[in-house]
């Protein structure tokens, strides 16, 4: 082979890596460094999907936030487990992973992609839209801090998706139950603002129905959506006050 068509294929292939870096990257080191280690990116409907499968119980990904534990605990998408966390996760050279961090500026995410792939990961990829792109186009997973922050602030709308009688016998102080069953009927009863903070929550992580209810109400065109997978359990866990009940 000359060394024309050498140059050519190394061309195409820099070129194939460039194309799936979005044009919002413009840190010439960060897009350096992905080329420079065929690091494979992951879009945002990639992301979304795998978290809808995650939650469905259906070929899932482990998707890992490699920001700080304080900025994981203020919000994160949903499923995924903090850097941290991410070594008690029974992983397999062949599952599929997905890194993100604090944006298209922020280059944590591609190294610790890098370090996996060095470990003999062989499917990882990085998004690099991370958390910013992800809070402006779909809605995120809260943690206790969120939750605390929303009740003493009183600045949020909670919706318990749990049955009535679980309900009733105790919520999170302030929390709503809707009938989910006619949840089409009731939903003139949100907030009039869009951007009010609705946080959705079930049982505990096995409860699907309340990030159901999260995405329903996100594609009612609320901007400001939050699901809270520990649930009641995991608020109860907390000791944090509970509160009677309100119905829609």
């Amino acid at each position: 082979m000359n060394k024309k068509v050498v140059s050519a294929l190394i061309l195409a292939i820099s070129l194939n890596f460039a194309g799936d870096i979005p044009p919002q990257v413009t840190n010439k080191n960060i897009i350096n460094f992905i080329k420079k280690n065929h690091i494979q990116i992951a879009s945002f409907d990639e992301v979304k999907q795998a978290v809808i499968n995650n939650i469905e119980g259906k070929d899932k990904t482990v998707i890992i936030d490699s920001r700080n534990e304080s900025n994981y605990n203020e919000g994160h998408i949903p499923t995924a487990v903090n850097f941290h966390q991410a070594k008690n996760v029974n992983l397999n050279k062949d599952m599929k992973i997905i890194v993100y961090c604090r944006g298209f500026s922020c280059g944590s995410a591609a190294v610790f992609t890098k370090d996996l792939m060095k470990q003999g990961y062989k499917n990882v990829k990085t998004y690099l839209g991370g958390m910013p792109e992800w809070r402006k186009k779909f809605f995120r997973e809260s943690s206790n801090k969120d939750i605390v922050e929303g009740v003493n602030n009183l600045d949020a709308l909670f919706i318990d998706v749990r049955s009535l009688n679980e309900y009733m016998r105790g919520t999170i102080p302030g929390a709503v139950w809707i009938d989910l069953k006619n949840f089409d009927k009731k939903s003139g009863l949100l907030p009039r603002d869009k951007n009010y903070k609705i946080i959705v929550f079930g049982r505990d992580e096995n409860d699907k129905d309340a990030f159901k209810e999260a995405y329903k109400i996100y594609d009612l065109g609320y901007t400001n959506v939050r699901y809270y997978k520990k649930g009641m359990k995991g608020y109860q866990k907390e000791h944090l006050p509970m509160s009677i009940s309100v119905m829609m």
